[in-house]
């Protein structure tokens, strides 16, 4: 697994051959084998209840990537719940 500066990862699983570029942010997810994130990019929660901002707020759900996927910079990939 690669995580590129200024990348943040936050209640994930990330799984081997991984490469997360630079100021990447992926919450609640689940990235799986041999998958590339662009830099700027935002996996996540589209929760309207989920502030990250917020101490203990949580979203009620997880996104999933599947392998061997190539996600191209300031890209956003959202659960809706």
């Amino acid at each position: 697994v690669y995580v590129a500066p200024g990348a943040k990862i936050k209640n994930s699983v990330i799984m081997p051959n991984v490469k997360i570029g630079p100021n990447v942010k992926v919450e609640n997810a689940i990235i799986c084998e041999q998958t590339t994130i662009g830099e700027n990019s935002y996996i996540g929660c589209k929760d309207p209840e989920y502030d990250p901002k917020v101490a203990g707020s949580k979203c009620p759900d997880i996104t999933v990537v599947g392998e061997n996927i190539i996600i191209p910079k300031n890209t956003k990939i959202e659960k809706d719940s």
